[in-house]
C-alpha cells in the first residue's frame, strides 16, 4: 500500500466474527480485504501483496492444513476441496 499500510485478508464465514475483524485490524495499521467465502478469499488475496491472512479453518468447500511451531507461528494452506482431490487423485 502506497501509505504503508499492509493488507490483510479475512476470510470468514461467519458474519459476526468477519465484521468483529474489519473493525479491528484496521485499528493496528492493516487494511482489510474482506471475503465471506474460499472462493472470494482467494481471488481478493490473489492481487494483494499479503504477508499474513485471517482464515477461517474449516470453511465450506475448503481444504485446510495447518502447522504449528513452537514459537506459536503457525502457517496454513488452503484450497478448493476439488483441487486437492484432483492434486490427491494424481499421486
Amino acid at each position: 500500500m502506497e501509505d504503508g499500510r499492509k493488507s490483510v485478508p479475512i476470510v470468514e464465514d461467519e458474519p459476526g466474527i468477519r465484521r468483529l475483524m474489519a473493525e479491528t485490524l484496521p485499528d493496528g495499521g492493516f487494511d482489510c480485504l474482506v471475503a465471506q467465502d474460499g472462493e472470494e478469499g482467494l481471488q481478493k488475496a490473489s492481487f494483494a501483496d499479503v504477508g499474513a491472512a485471517v482464515v477461517d479453518l474449516n470453511l465450506p468447500g475448503m481444504w485446510t492444513h495447518h502447522e504449528c511451531e513452537a514459537d506459536g507461528l503457525c502457517r496454513v494452506s488452503f484450497m478448493r476441496q476439488e483441487e486437492r482431490r484432483a492434486m490427491r487423485g494424481q499421486q
